[in-house]
């Protein structure tokens, strides 16, 4: 059978799916961006026609903010769900390869190796439902994945 084909279809998948990846629009946080009116609002003066409107628009910026802190906002990102599932398949189809023809196929086992353990490893942190930001990152500290967010333990 002449894998050749498959091959390069795989291949060209693999950088379209790379290429999909970087071309996604990157999002500034939210607080981020809240911070950033913030110190406008500060550098304004008192007098200022804009101090009313910008001011405005903050508080509506932080209402939908923690309004969006909610256990409902939480997503999993599945397009790294996605990535990890077609690496891990990548690398299972790689290892059967080298396992039942043997010879040059065991060379893909270096490709294999990465593979699964990129797939395996990013999994979890993919599949677990989280707040995300628009890249599908993961928003706040990850070591806090007991629910209690820092300013209910700092309150204990």
């Amino acid at each position: 059978m002449d894998y050749e084909p498959l091959a390069a279809a795989v291949v060209a998948a693999s950088g379209l799916v790379g290429l999909y990846f970087q071309t996604r629009s990157p999002n500034v946080h939210a607080a981020e961006e809240i911070k950033r009116e913030l110190d406008i609002l500060a550098s304004l003066p008192e007098g200022s026609q804009l101090r009313a409107p910008l001011q405005s628009r903050v508080e509506a910026s932080l209402r939908r903010y923690i309004a969006g802190n909610t256990p409902e906002s939480r997503t999993r990102d599945w397009a790294g769900v996605t990535a990890s599932m077609v690496m891990c398949i990548g690398a299972a189809f790689l290892t059967w390869m080298a396992i039942s023809n043997g010879g040059w196929w065991w060379s893909g086992l270096v490709i294999a190796v990465p593979f699964a353990a990129v797939g395996l490893i990013s999994f979890p942190d993919a599949f677990v439902k989280a707040e995300r930001d628009a890249r599908g990152r993961r928003i706040g500290p990850i070591a806090n994945r007991s629910g209690v967010s820092d300013s209910d333990s700092a309150a204990v």
